[in-house]
């Protein structure tokens, strides 16, 4: 019985093959990549900065998120977070 790896694209279990990626499939590592590229523009165009050495992280008003956090809980409930960090800050 082969190992079961989980989908960096779609979370979802695939088995392990010699040179596994964190992808299931080439199309999903594309897909998740234009969803990842779509939010990155999405930040950028609220007001956020992609952190130069962290480049995961993106800063607004000095409170931080995370593409990854992004991408698993959303653009709006992430924005809404953010919002109350930064008043909660105040």
């Amino acid at each position: 019985m082969g190992q079961k790896l989980l989908c960096h694209g779609h979370a979802g279990h695939f088995s392990h093959r010699h040179g596994a990626d964190i992808h299931c499939s080439k199309e999903c590592e594309e897909q998740h990549h234009a969803v990842q590229q779509f939010l990155e523009k999405a930040l950028r165009d609220t007001g956020f900065n992609q952190r130069k050495d962290v480049p995961n992280l993106w800063e607004r008003d000095g409170v931080h998120i995370s593409i990854e956090e992004v991408m698993r809980e959303g653009l709006d409930p992430t924005l809404a977070r953010h919002r109350e960090a930064v008043n909660a800050r105040l």
